[in-house]
């Protein structure tokens, strides 16, 4: 906590410093500027770091050997509007930063991480995000009330297999998402209160359960899935075939509108909202 509830208004990190240490500018209300210098060795932003402060940016791109971004270290930043991971990143801590402004987020193709933390990216103005092959687990509250998410993409190889729950509950601008061939749960509430949420693609070879509650107060009026997925929940279902092959074409739910035999669309059907 060496600068905590200071004054101070710009900060200059020298390059050889490894760790910004636990709290350590947590509060300082009146930072606007940090600055990480051009090849950094700085591996290590500890948890509270820069908690509630209003730093505009955070050039993580030059800190490439930067291991660990711990919990709520960048949460409550109002000023926060653009972040881009360094790859090397392989851990990302609860809450990492929910509650800022980030708007615009990359988190590069080669990432380390493996998992994206709880409440990770919580209530931001993010409006799309790629997640990287590598992130096996999205964790509970991942993108909870991101209510200018618009569009989640997954590589082809994506290896992940969870959804936690409620990762992207009130996400209300969220329009559908192909989920990857490897998920094998999807929690509860998942994409509870998304009322824009009506189209979810789901490929026939994949064996998943889907929580009763997944889909509370969204816009989704009927889903389509293989019998190798469990789902008991209230948003009438219909049977697809299964298939023994990953690379043929995945199945749609889709609003009645669109015949569940129809040839799967990235454009959503229209659907009246429904008010949670």
């Amino acid at each position: 906590y060496s600068f905590f509830g200071t004054s101070l208004t710009s900060f200059d990190l020298q390059p050889s410093v490894q760790i910004i240490k636990e709290g350590a500018f947590k509060d300082v209300a009146t930072m606007t500027t940090f600055e990480v210098p051009a090849n950094s060795a700085l591996t290590e932003i500890g948890v509270y770091a820069l908690y509630k402060t209003n730093v505009g940016s955070f050039h993580f791109q030059n800190a490439l050997s930067l291991k660990s971004i711990g919990a709520y270290s960048f949460s409550y930043a109002p000023n926060l509007g653009s972040v881009t991971l360094p790859e090397s990143v392989d851990n990302l801590g609860i809450c990492a930063f929910c509650g800022s402004a980030v708007y615009f987020l990359t988190i590069p193709p080669l990432s380390q991480l493996q998992s994206i933390s709880p409440y990770a990216f919580g209530s931001n103005r993010i409006k799309t995000v790629s997640i990287p092959r590598g992130v096996k687990i999205l964790g509970d509250y991942a993108f909870y009330d991101c209510k200018n998410l618009q569009i989640v993409d997954f590589t082809g190889d994506s290896q992940l297999q969870s959804i936690g729950q409620r990762v992207f509950q009130l996400s209300t601008s969220l329009l559908m998402m192909r989920i990857p061939v490897p998920v094998t749960s999807i929690g509860s509430k998942a994409y509870s209160g998304c009322t824009s949420f009506s189209t979810i693609m789901i490929n026939c070879a994949s064996i998943m359960t889907i929580s009763a509650d997944a889909f509370t107060s969204s816009a989704m009026t009927t889903i389509a899935l293989p019998s190798t997925v469990t789902y008991g929940g209230p948003v009438p279902r219909t049977i697809i075939p299964s298939c023994n092959a990953p690379s043929l074409a995945p199945t749609l739910s889709v609003a009645p509108s669109v015949a569940p035999s129809a040839q799967p669309s990235l454009t959503p059907s229209r659907v009246p909202t429904v008010v949670p």
